[in-house]
């Protein structure tokens, strides 16, 4: 048990020397830069189409939302004054 601790302490003691791998840096700049892009575009703003298409999108799915709750039935399936008993 203490020998594989000593072993799990070398080798995170021999990464922490040998720095970050290419694979890491590389996908930590890839982040950063999605970041920043997001960022520059949410203070330029967004653009009318994509705004007029966010508000179609919106209000499709508004409708959709009525048109479901209207064809609920008006008294629910169950009564609320059953209880479920513990087992």
């Amino acid at each position: 048990m203490a020998l594989a601790g000593k072993e799990n302490a070398r080798h995170k003691l021999d990464e922490l020397q040998r720095g970050f791998r290419p694979e890491e840096i590389a996908m930590s700049e890839a982040k950063y830069r999605q970041a920043q892009a997001t960022l520059e575009k949410f203070q330029r703003g967004n653009r009318r189409e994509d705004v007029a298409a966010a508000n179609a999108e919106l209000a499709y799915e508004e409708a959709r939302y009525r048109n479901a709750r209207s064809s609920l039935p008006a008294k629910p399936l169950w009564k609320s004054s059953t209880s479920v008993r513990a087992i």
